[in-house]
C-alpha cells in the first residue's frame, strides 16, 4: 500500500488509465455478455444504457473518484504477484557509518523502474523501502522465499539515496540537512 498511496503513483494510474476511449468499442461489444452472465446470477442491468455510458465513459468516470478503490486493488495484485505466484525475497539493507537513509513522499521505489521493453512495460519489479535511517529492505523476485541481510557500502547508499530524490514527487526527508545539500 505504501507503494500506491502517494500522490505521484496516483498521477501515474489515472494517466495509465485515462485512455478509455480506445476501449470503449471493445467495452461496448461485451456489455452483451455480461448482462447475460448477471441474469444468471440474478442482477439486472439495462444493456442499453450501460452501452451509452460505456461510449462516453471518459466523461462519466471520473478517476479520481474511483482512486481509493484503485490503490487497493492495486496493492492486492502487487501482494499476491509477490507473495503468491512468484518467491519473495526480502533483503535487510544495513547503512554504514556517516550517511544515512533518506525517504520522501513516494517511499516505495521499483529500482527496475527505468528497465522496460519495447512496449514500455517494466521488465522487473525490485521493490526498495528505507524504514529507518539506519535500515531499508528491498523486495524482489528469487527462486524461493529469502531472508538476506547486507551490509552496504558508502557509494550504494549514495546511489540509492539520489534514487529517493530523483523519485520523489514534492517531499524529501533526511536525519540532517548536509545530505539533502549533498544530493542537490
Amino acid at each position: 500500500m505504501q507503494y500506491v498511496r502517494t500522490k505521484n503513483i496516483r498521477e501515474s494510474l489515472v494517466k495509465v488509465f485515462s485512455n478509455f476511449d480506445e476501449y470503449s468499442i471493445k467495452m461496448e461489444r461485451n456489455v452483451d455478455a455480461v448482462v447475460e452472465h448477471a441474469k444468471k446470477n440474478k442482477i439486472e442491468i439495462n444493456a442499453e444504457l450501460a452501452k451509452e455510458q460505456v461510449k462516453n465513459l471518459s466523461d462519466n468516470l471520473n478517476l479520481y473518484n474511483t482512486m481509493a478503490y484503485t490503490a487497493i486493488s492495486s496493492a492486492n495484485e502487487l501482494a499476491y504477484a509477490f507473495s503468491v505466484a512468484n518467491k519473495l525475497s526480502l533483503t535487510i539493507l544495513h547503512a554504514p557509518s556517516g550517511p544515512k537513509f533518506i525517504t520522501g513522499d513516494q517511499p516505495v521505489i521499483n529500482l527496475k523502474q527505468n528497465e522496460r521493453d519495447e512496449q514500455g512495460n517494466v521488465l522487473e519489479v525490485v521493490l526498495y523501502y528505507p524504514l529507518s535511517q539506519d535500515i531499508a529492505i528491498l523486495l524482489k523476485k528469487d527462486t524461493e522465499h529469502r531472508v538476506y541481510e547486507e551490509n552496504i557500502t558508502l557509494e550504494k547508499i549514495r546511489e540509492l539515496n539520489g534514487f529517493v530524490f530523483d523519485n520523489s514527487f514534492e517531499q524529501v526527508y533526511a536525519s540532517s540537512e548536509e545530505e539533502l545539500l549533498s544530493l542537490m
